[in-house]
């Protein structure tokens, strides 16, 4: 059930990222864009999302799934921990964040 859930969380967000994308209403007769500059433009425009702010759930469950990116919170709690946290509940949310991501370091699969 819960892989089925994941498959059309996926599909649906991606559904929304095609027709809202700007690239999406480009002239098909153009020639000018391929389907690697779509997949280029997608993964250029996901991972400026991470480093500042992704626009919606949506789209950041759809960028993590379809390019492997970390999570933008992880960023942001990197970013915290060098200029200070706005609150101490940030805080412990980033602390817990940084276990979180340690453990999935640890079981982390290693290439051979």
């Amino acid at each position: 059930m819960k892989q089925h859930r994941s498959s059309l969380i996926r599909i649906v967000s991606f559904l929304i990222l095609t027709l809202l994308a700007p690239s999406a209403h480009a002239d098909p007769n153009s020639g000018t864009m391929t389907v690697t500059d779509h997949y280029e433009t997608r993964r250029d425009t996901c991972t400026s999302w991470m480093l500042t702010d992704y626009p919606s759930g949506l789209d950041e469950t759809w960028c993590r799934a379809e390019f492997a990116l970390p999570s933008a919170f992880l960023i942001k709690c990197s970013k915290a921990q060098q200029v200070g946290f706005s609150s101490q509940t940030q805080r412990e949310a980033c602390r817990l964040m940084f276990l979180r991501a340690a453990g999935e370091t640890a079981n982390g699969y290693v290439l051979n």
